[in-house]
């Protein structure tokens, strides 16, 4: 009988814990109810389309982010809801070997004169974006 009231109880544990899976589950949901918009744009410098890297919009006050690549015109499309973003600009990651044999090599950021390293992150960028429904479009020139 010892081993039934066993089982009962973990077959009870299991039961509670996709119930806690479940309502986790349902709650994460409610953030793909959120209205997002297609937004655009190209960006340049020096009068010239980059043509390679990423383009990130990020909400600092929900933390949300979305990235799009760059075509070869220098324009991106990314998905984003309303809000105040800061726009960040970054070059294409490249594999990088090591030096040591000792050690793997990983990826860095390619090094491009079209993309000035303020633009790299969210800190040091002063590229925005307000987003709505009616401001859907955004061109940025970069500058040294």
């Amino acid at each position: 009988m010892n081993s039934s009231k066993g089982c009962f109880t973990v077959n009870r544990m299991i039961w509670s814990w996709l119930a806690v899976v479940a309502l986790v589950g349902v709650g994460c949901g409610e953030s793909d109810t959120v209205s997002r918009h297609d937004v655009t744009g190209t960006i340049q410098f020096d009068g010239q389309p980059v043509t390679e890297g990423t383009v990130t919009f990020l909400d600092p006050a929900t933390s949300h982010a979305a990235s799009g690549s760059l075509d070869e015109s220098g324009n991106y499309l990314v998905q984003v809801p309303d809000g105040s973003y800061q726009v960040t600009v970054t070059p294409p990651l490249e594999e990088v070997a090591s030096s040591n044999p000792n050690i793997a090599g990983g990826e860095a950021f390619k090094q491009v004169e079209n993309i000035p390293v303020k633009y790299h992150r969210e800190m040091t960028t002063d590229l925005s974006a307000e987003v709505s429904s009616s401001a859907t479009e955004f061109d940025f020139e970069l500058t040294p």
